[in-house]
Parts: structure tokens; sequence; C-alpha cells
């Protein structure tokens, strides 16, 4: 099983589907909300290095 978060394009059926095709895996969504305890890293790391990427390159690019 394959937890992911609820980005849009991990919600599109092909890529589920490629999933269950090539890797024989389940995918679940991480519930809404939890994401600071259930993806810590991407809560704390992420977050620093997406705002440092922005900085770098300058607020013309969004970094999302």
């Amino acid at each position: 099983m394959l937890m992911l978060d609820r980005l849009q394009v991990h919600k599109m059926e092909s890529v589920k589907q490629h999933l269950v095709d090539i890797y024989c895996t389940k995918v679940q969504y991480i519930p809404p909300g939890i994401t600071g305890s259930s993806q810590p890293m991407d809560v704390s790391v992420m977050r620093s290095f997406k705002s440092n990427i922005q900085i770098v390159l300058g607020d013309g690019l969004a970094v999302s």
C-alpha cells in the first residue's frame, strides 16, 4: 500500500492505474489536515527549501 497526499496529480486515475499495473500496489490517501503529523519532512524541511528557492530565483517564479 502506498500512502499519498491529496496533490491533484496523485488523484489522477491514470496515475493510480499505473501504480496498480506496474507496481501492484494499492493507493490510499492521507486525510486532509494531518500533513504536519503524517509528513513532518514536508512541513518542516520542504517549506524552508521552497522558501529559499523562491529567494534565490526571485519573486517572478511561483513555487507551490
